[in-house]
Protein backbone atom coordinates (compact mmCIF):
# COMPACT_ATOMS: atom_id res chain seq x y z
CA UNK A 1 0.00 0.00 0.00
CA UNK A 2 1.29 3.47 -0.91
CA UNK A 3 0.59 6.72 0.99
CA UNK A 4 2.15 10.02 1.98
CA UNK A 5 4.22 9.75 5.14
CA UNK A 6 1.74 10.68 7.84
CA UNK A 7 -1.09 8.98 9.71
CA UNK A 8 -3.45 9.11 6.72
CA UNK A 9 -4.82 5.75 5.55
CA UNK A 10 -4.47 4.42 9.10
CA UNK A 11 -7.90 2.69 9.01
CA UNK A 12 -6.61 0.66 6.05
CA UNK A 13 -3.49 -0.36 7.94
CA UNK A 14 -5.55 -1.30 10.99
CA UNK A 15 -7.87 -3.40 8.84
CA UNK A 16 -4.95 -5.13 7.12
CA UNK A 17 -3.41 -5.92 10.50
CA UNK A 18 -6.70 -7.14 11.97
CA UNK A 19 -7.44 -9.46 9.05
CA UNK A 20 -3.89 -10.80 9.00
CA UNK A 21 -3.25 -9.68 5.42
CA UNK A 22 0.42 -9.41 4.51
CA UNK A 23 1.28 -6.04 3.02
CA UNK A 24 4.16 -3.70 2.31
CA UNK A 25 3.85 -0.03 3.17
CA UNK A 26 5.41 2.52 0.85
CA UNK A 27 5.53 6.20 1.72
CA UNK A 28 5.98 9.22 -0.52
CA UNK A 29 7.91 11.81 1.50
CA UNK A 30 7.18 15.50 0.87
CA UNK A 31 9.87 18.14 0.97
CA UNK A 32 10.38 20.67 3.75
CA UNK A 33 8.36 23.84 4.39
CA UNK A 34 7.35 26.18 2.95
CA UNK A 35 6.90 24.52 -0.45
CA UNK A 36 6.46 20.88 0.66
CA UNK A 37 7.78 19.57 -2.64
CA UNK A 38 5.66 16.62 -3.83
CA UNK A 39 7.58 15.65 -6.95
CA UNK A 40 8.30 12.24 -5.40
CA UNK A 41 4.61 11.56 -6.12
CA UNK A 42 3.71 13.86 -8.99
CA UNK A 43 6.60 12.59 -11.14
CA UNK A 44 5.40 8.98 -10.98
CA UNK A 45 1.65 9.00 -10.45
CA UNK A 46 0.78 8.96 -14.16
CA UNK A 47 3.08 5.98 -14.75
CA UNK A 48 1.48 3.58 -12.26
CA UNK A 49 -1.48 2.46 -14.37
CA UNK A 50 -4.05 3.80 -11.90
CA UNK A 51 -7.46 4.73 -13.31
CA UNK A 52 -7.63 7.70 -10.96
CA UNK A 53 -4.08 8.47 -9.75
CA UNK A 54 -4.44 9.26 -6.08
CA UNK A 55 -3.15 8.38 -2.64
CA UNK A 56 -3.55 5.99 -1.01
CA UNK A 57 -3.58 3.17 -3.53
CA UNK A 58 -3.43 -0.60 -3.10
CA UNK A 59 -1.77 -3.07 -5.46
CA UNK A 60 -3.01 -6.65 -5.10
CA UNK A 61 -2.02 -8.88 -7.99
CA UNK A 62 -3.53 -7.37 -11.13
CA UNK A 63 -5.81 -5.09 -9.12
CA UNK A 64 -4.87 -1.45 -8.67
CA UNK A 65 -7.29 0.28 -6.33
CA UNK A 66 -7.48 3.95 -5.34
CA UNK A 67 -9.81 5.75 -2.91
CA UNK A 68 -9.60 4.88 0.78
CA UNK A 69 -13.12 3.53 1.17
CA UNK A 70 -12.87 1.45 -2.01
CA UNK A 71 -9.71 -0.11 -0.58
CA UNK A 72 -11.44 -0.68 2.77
CA UNK A 73 -14.41 -2.37 1.11
CA UNK A 74 -12.14 -4.55 -1.04
CA UNK A 75 -10.31 -5.87 2.02
CA UNK A 76 -13.54 -6.16 4.01
CA UNK A 77 -15.31 -8.22 1.32
CA UNK A 78 -12.54 -10.81 1.56
CA UNK A 79 -13.34 -11.27 5.24
CA UNK A 80 -17.12 -10.79 5.29
CA UNK A 81 -16.83 -7.46 7.11
CA UNK A 82 -19.33 -5.36 5.14
CA UNK A 83 -22.40 -6.44 7.11
CA UNK A 84 -24.37 -9.65 6.73
CA UNK A 85 -28.06 -8.76 6.90
CA UNK A 86 -29.68 -6.01 4.84
CA UNK A 87 -30.13 -3.99 8.02
CA UNK A 88 -26.43 -4.26 8.82
CA UNK A 89 -25.44 -3.33 5.27
CA UNK A 90 -27.63 -0.22 5.43
CA UNK A 91 -25.98 0.82 8.70
CA UNK A 92 -22.53 0.27 7.16
CA UNK A 93 -23.44 2.42 4.15
CA UNK A 94 -24.79 5.21 6.36
CA UNK A 95 -21.81 5.37 8.71
CA UNK A 96 -19.34 5.11 5.82
CA UNK A 97 -20.78 8.27 4.25
CA UNK A 98 -21.58 10.12 7.48
CA UNK A 99 -18.02 9.58 8.67
CA UNK A 100 -16.78 11.06 5.40
CA UNK A 101 -18.70 14.27 6.12
CA UNK A 102 -17.18 14.32 9.60
CA UNK A 103 -13.70 13.66 8.19
CA UNK A 104 -14.00 16.40 5.57
CA UNK A 105 -14.99 18.93 8.22
CA UNK A 106 -12.00 17.98 10.34
CA UNK A 107 -9.62 18.19 7.36
CA UNK A 108 -10.99 21.61 6.46
CA UNK A 109 -10.32 22.80 10.01
CA UNK A 110 -6.79 21.38 10.26
CA UNK A 111 -5.58 22.47 6.82
CA UNK A 112 -7.07 25.95 6.42
CA UNK A 113 -7.84 28.62 9.06
CA UNK A 114 -7.30 26.51 12.16
CA UNK A 115 -7.12 29.23 14.83
CA UNK A 116 -10.07 31.09 13.37
CA UNK A 117 -12.30 28.05 12.85
CA UNK A 118 -11.47 26.06 16.00
CA UNK A 119 -13.91 27.78 18.44
CA UNK A 120 -16.92 27.23 16.15
CA UNK A 121 -15.81 23.67 15.40
CA UNK A 122 -15.60 22.85 19.10
CA UNK A 123 -19.02 24.40 19.64
CA UNK A 124 -20.59 22.13 17.01
CA UNK A 125 -18.57 19.01 17.90
CA UNK A 126 -20.70 17.80 20.87
CA UNK A 127 -23.82 17.68 18.69
CA UNK A 128 -21.97 15.80 15.95
CA UNK A 129 -20.60 13.28 18.45
CA UNK A 130 -24.05 12.87 20.00
CA UNK A 131 -25.41 11.83 16.60
CA UNK A 132 -22.76 9.13 16.30
CA UNK A 133 -23.38 8.12 19.92
CA UNK A 134 -27.13 7.82 19.30
CA UNK A 135 -26.50 5.83 16.12
CA UNK A 136 -24.23 3.40 17.97
CA UNK A 137 -26.66 3.08 20.86
CA UNK A 138 -25.98 0.00 22.97
CA UNK A 139 -24.53 -1.99 20.09
CA UNK A 140 -21.08 -3.52 20.38
CA UNK A 141 -20.06 -2.20 16.94
CA UNK A 142 -21.65 0.35 14.62
CA UNK A 143 -23.41 -2.29 12.49
CA UNK A 144 -24.26 -4.68 15.32
CA UNK A 145 -22.55 -7.54 17.14
CA UNK A 146 -19.88 -8.12 14.49
CA UNK A 147 -17.11 -5.71 13.62
CA UNK A 148 -17.16 -4.22 10.10
CA UNK A 149 -14.79 -2.00 8.16
CA UNK A 150 -16.61 1.18 9.21
CA UNK A 151 -15.59 0.55 12.82
CA UNK A 152 -11.99 1.01 11.69
CA UNK A 153 -12.90 4.30 10.02
CA UNK A 154 -14.76 5.53 13.08
CA UNK A 155 -12.02 4.48 15.48
CA UNK A 156 -9.47 6.55 13.60
CA UNK A 157 -11.75 9.59 13.40
CA UNK A 158 -12.66 9.50 17.08
CA UNK A 159 -9.07 8.91 18.13
CA UNK A 160 -7.94 11.93 16.10
CA UNK A 161 -10.57 14.02 17.83
CA UNK A 162 -9.34 12.80 21.22
CA UNK A 163 -5.95 14.19 20.26
CA UNK A 164 -7.60 17.43 19.18
CA UNK A 165 -9.66 17.78 22.39
CA UNK A 166 -8.92 15.19 25.06
CA UNK A 167 -12.30 15.73 26.79
CA UNK A 168 -14.50 15.66 23.70
CA UNK A 169 -15.90 12.18 24.45
CA UNK A 170 -16.55 12.72 28.15
CA UNK A 171 -20.32 12.91 27.58
CA UNK A 172 -20.45 9.95 25.17
CA UNK A 173 -19.74 6.87 27.28
CA UNK A 174 -20.69 4.41 24.55
CA UNK A 175 -18.19 6.00 22.15
CA UNK A 176 -15.48 5.79 24.82
CA UNK A 177 -16.42 2.14 25.43
CA UNK A 178 -16.27 1.54 21.68
CA UNK A 179 -12.73 2.92 21.53
CA UNK A 180 -11.66 0.85 24.53
CA UNK A 181 -13.20 -2.25 22.96
CA UNK A 182 -11.38 -1.60 19.70
CA UNK A 183 -8.06 -1.15 21.52
CA UNK A 184 -8.37 -4.37 23.51
CA UNK A 185 -5.59 -6.82 22.77
CA UNK A 186 -6.59 -9.66 20.48
CA UNK A 187 -4.85 -12.67 19.04
CA UNK A 188 -5.35 -14.00 15.52
CA UNK A 189 -4.41 -17.69 15.22
CA UNK A 190 -5.74 -19.29 12.06
CA UNK A 191 -9.51 -18.84 12.13
CA UNK A 192 -9.47 -17.91 15.81
CA UNK A 193 -9.68 -14.25 16.82
CA UNK A 194 -9.41 -13.99 20.59
CA UNK A 195 -9.89 -10.75 22.56
CA UNK A 196 -9.22 -10.14 26.28
CA UNK A 197 -5.74 -10.43 27.73
CA UNK A 198 -6.38 -13.33 30.08
CA UNK A 199 -8.30 -15.31 27.45
CA UNK A 200 -5.31 -14.89 25.14
CA UNK A 201 -2.93 -15.90 27.93
CA UNK A 202 -4.92 -19.04 28.74
CA UNK A 203 -5.21 -19.99 25.07
CA UNK A 204 -1.44 -19.82 24.60
CA UNK A 205 -0.82 -21.48 27.98
CA UNK A 206 -3.07 -24.45 27.18
CA UNK A 207 -0.94 -25.16 24.11
CA UNK A 208 2.12 -25.49 26.33
CA UNK A 209 0.62 -27.05 29.46
CA UNK A 210 1.12 -23.87 31.46
CA UNK A 211 -2.24 -23.65 33.27
CA UNK A 212 -1.30 -25.96 36.14
CA UNK A 213 -1.27 -29.76 36.13
CA UNK A 214 -2.83 -30.94 39.39
CA UNK A 215 -6.17 -29.73 40.74
CA UNK A 216 -4.37 -27.78 43.48
CA UNK A 217 -2.15 -26.08 40.92
CA UNK A 218 -5.15 -25.14 38.79
CA UNK A 219 -6.85 -23.64 41.84
CA UNK A 220 -3.76 -21.56 42.60
CA UNK A 221 -3.71 -20.36 38.98
CA UNK A 222 -7.39 -19.36 39.15
CA UNK A 223 -6.98 -17.59 42.49
CA UNK A 224 -3.92 -15.62 41.39
CA UNK A 225 -5.35 -14.74 37.98
CA UNK A 226 -8.33 -13.03 39.60
CA UNK A 227 -6.41 -11.54 42.52
CA UNK A 228 -3.99 -10.00 40.03
CA UNK A 229 -6.93 -8.49 38.18
CA UNK A 230 -8.06 -6.73 41.37
CA UNK A 231 -4.60 -5.20 41.78
CA UNK A 232 -4.49 -4.29 38.09
CA UNK A 233 -7.84 -2.48 38.28
CA UNK A 234 -6.73 -0.52 41.35
CA UNK A 235 -3.50 0.44 39.54
CA UNK A 236 -5.46 1.60 36.49
CA UNK A 237 -7.82 3.66 38.64
CA UNK A 238 -4.85 5.34 40.31
CA UNK A 239 -2.78 6.04 37.20
CA UNK A 240 -5.66 7.12 34.95
CA UNK A 241 -7.93 8.96 37.36
CA UNK A 242 -6.50 9.64 40.81
CA UNK A 243 -2.71 9.96 40.75
CA UNK A 244 -3.03 12.55 43.52
CA UNK A 245 -4.02 9.62 45.77
CA UNK A 246 -0.63 7.98 45.27
CA UNK A 247 0.46 8.36 48.94
CA UNK A 248 -2.58 6.41 50.19
CA UNK A 249 -2.18 3.84 47.41
CA UNK A 250 1.45 3.21 48.35
CA UNK A 251 0.50 2.90 52.01
CA UNK A 252 -2.02 0.15 51.20
CA UNK A 253 0.29 -1.42 48.64
CA UNK A 254 2.59 -2.93 51.27
CA UNK A 255 -0.28 -4.96 52.71
CA UNK A 256 -1.30 -6.10 49.22
CA UNK A 257 2.24 -7.11 48.29
CA UNK A 258 2.59 -9.03 51.57
CA UNK A 259 -0.45 -11.11 50.55
CA UNK A 260 1.20 -11.98 47.24
CA UNK A 261 4.48 -12.68 49.01
CA UNK A 262 2.77 -15.01 51.49
CA UNK A 263 0.95 -16.75 48.64
CA UNK A 264 4.24 -17.32 46.81
CA UNK A 265 6.00 -18.51 49.95
CA UNK A 266 9.08 -20.60 49.25
CA UNK A 267 7.92 -21.74 45.83
CA UNK A 268 9.96 -21.14 42.70
CA UNK A 269 6.89 -19.90 40.82
CA UNK A 270 3.47 -18.89 42.09
CA UNK A 271 1.97 -22.33 41.42
CA UNK A 272 4.99 -24.46 42.24
CA UNK A 273 8.11 -25.69 40.49
CA UNK A 274 6.81 -25.08 36.96
CA UNK A 275 6.13 -21.68 35.47
CA UNK A 276 2.53 -20.91 34.44
CA UNK A 277 0.90 -18.03 32.62
CA UNK A 278 0.04 -16.25 35.88
CA UNK A 279 3.75 -15.75 36.55
CA UNK A 280 3.83 -13.64 33.38
CA UNK A 281 0.81 -11.66 34.59
CA UNK A 282 2.40 -11.09 37.99
CA UNK A 283 5.80 -10.15 36.62
CA UNK A 284 4.28 -7.35 34.56
CA UNK A 285 2.17 -6.09 37.46
CA UNK A 286 5.07 -6.07 39.89
CA UNK A 287 7.36 -4.44 37.34
CA UNK A 288 4.81 -1.67 36.75
CA UNK A 289 4.66 -1.09 40.50
CA UNK A 290 8.47 -0.92 40.64
CA UNK A 291 8.21 1.87 38.07
CA UNK A 292 5.64 3.64 40.23
CA UNK A 293 7.70 3.16 43.41
CA UNK A 294 11.19 1.66 42.93
CA UNK A 295 11.46 0.59 46.59
CA UNK A 296 8.07 -1.11 46.87
CA UNK A 297 9.49 -4.66 46.82
CA UNK A 298 12.34 -4.09 49.27
CA UNK A 299 10.53 -5.89 52.10
CA UNK A 300 9.69 -8.94 50.00
CA UNK A 301 12.76 -10.97 49.13
CA UNK A 302 10.80 -13.81 47.53
CA UNK A 303 9.05 -11.39 45.15
CA UNK A 304 12.38 -9.81 44.25
CA UNK A 305 13.84 -13.25 43.63
CA UNK A 306 10.87 -14.13 41.42
CA UNK A 307 11.50 -11.02 39.32
CA UNK A 308 15.18 -11.87 38.88
CA UNK A 309 14.36 -15.50 38.08
CA UNK A 310 11.85 -14.42 35.44
CA UNK A 311 14.23 -11.92 33.84
CA UNK A 312 16.95 -14.59 33.69
CA UNK A 313 14.84 -16.97 31.58
CA UNK A 314 16.80 -17.40 28.36
CA UNK A 315 14.12 -16.34 25.90
CA UNK A 316 12.81 -13.58 28.14
CA UNK A 317 16.30 -12.16 28.60
CA UNK A 318 16.86 -12.21 24.84
CA UNK A 319 13.49 -10.53 24.21
CA UNK A 320 14.21 -7.80 26.76
CA UNK A 321 17.46 -6.99 24.95
CA UNK A 322 15.77 -6.88 21.54
CA UNK A 323 14.29 -3.79 19.83
CA UNK A 324 10.86 -5.44 20.07
CA UNK A 325 10.77 -5.04 23.86
CA UNK A 326 8.92 -1.95 25.09
CA UNK A 327 9.74 -0.84 28.62
CA UNK A 328 7.76 2.40 28.38
CA UNK A 329 5.23 3.91 28.17
CA UNK A 330 3.28 1.85 30.67
CA UNK A 331 -0.06 3.53 29.95
CA UNK A 332 -1.57 5.34 27.01
CA UNK A 333 -1.68 9.11 26.60
CA UNK A 334 -4.98 9.49 28.51
CA UNK A 335 -3.33 8.40 31.76
CA UNK A 336 -2.17 10.79 34.48
CA UNK A 337 0.99 8.73 35.05
CA UNK A 338 3.11 6.35 33.02
CA UNK A 339 2.35 7.76 29.58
Amino acid sequence: MQTLQFRGANPIRLLLEYTGEEYEDKYYVCGEAPNYDKTCWTDVKSKLGLDFPNLPYLLDGDRKITQSNAIMRYIARKHNMCGETEGEKVRVDIIENQSMDFRNGFVRLCYTNFDEMKPDYLKMLPNTLKQFSDFLGDRKWFAGDKITFVDFIMYELLDQHRLFDSKCLDDCKNLTDFLNRFELPYLVDGNRKIPQSNAIMRYIARKHNMCGETEDEKIRVDVLENQAMDLRLAFIKLTYLNIDQKPDYLKNLQCTLKQFSDFLGGRKWFVGDKITFVDFVMYELLDEHRALEPKCLENFKNLNDLMKRFEALERIAAYMKSPRFMKCPINNRMAQWGK
